[in-house]
C-alpha cells in the first residue's frame, strides 16, 4: 500500500532554498576551478588563444561590412594562429564583445 506524504508549503520551500543555495555553491566551486590557471603552459597557451581572438575580431570589425562572415571562417583565423583555441571560448568571447560594441553605440 503506498501511503501519500503532504509536505507543508513552507517547509517545501525552504527545502527547495536550500538545494539551490547547495547547488549555487557546488557550481561556483566547479567555476573556480575550471578558471584556475595552473602551470606557466596553460597561462601562455591562455595569452595565445586571447590575442588570436583579438586579431580575428579586429578583422571581423574591418570586414564585417563588406561581406557576411560565418563563424567557421572566424574559428579558422582563430585557430590558424592558435591550434588549441576552444570553440566555446572563441564563442564566448565574441559574444561578449558584441554586447559591449552594442551597448557603446560601435555597432549596428
Amino acid at each position: 500500500m503506498v501511503r501519500s506524504v503532504v509536505v507543508p508549503v513552507v517547509w517545501a520551500d525552504e527545502v527547495l532554498a536550500l538545494a539551490s543555495a547547495a547547488l549555487g555553491a557546488f557550481q561556483a566551486e566547479a567555476a573556480f576551478e575550471c578558471s584556475t590557471v595552473v602551470g606557466r603552459e596553460t597561462m601562455v597557451r591562455d595569452r595565445e588563444e586571447i590575442a588570436a581572438i583579438v586579431a580575428a575580431w579586429r578583422w571581423f570589425m574591418r570586414n564585417q561590412n563588406k561581406y557576411d562572415v560565418p563563424f567557421s571562417t572566424i574559428v579558422m583565423k582563430v585557430r590558424a594562429q592558435c591550434s588549441s583555441a576552444n570553440v566555446e571560448h572563441v564563442k564566448a568571447e565574441f559574444a561578449r564583445r558584441h554586447r559591449r560594441a552594442l551597448q557603446r553605440g560601435v555597432w549596428g
